[in-house]
């Protein structure tokens, strides 16, 4: 079994429309399993993604910038 993940909109109309990306991915008349899980609150992520970053940038230091070159 393959699985493919994408984040995608859903529509005003309550329908998902799948990215151009699989098109030609995606074998035709085959069944697929299908779930959906929706982000409860999308500015959660964004906060802890933001949170993450900090917390990950307060151990760089100027020092560290040396390693940029390499």
């Amino acid at each position: 079994m393959k699985a493919y993940e994408s984040k995608i909109r859903i529509s005003s109309d309550k329908k998902l429309r799948l990215p151009k990306r699989f098109e030609n991915t995606l074998p035709a008349n085959k069944t697929a399993r299908v779930i959906i899980l929706i982000d409860e609150n999308e500015d959660d992520e964004r906060i802890w993604n933001d949170l993450t970053m900090g917390e990950f940038l307060k151990g760089y230091s100027k020092e560290d910038a040396i390693y940029d070159k390499l």
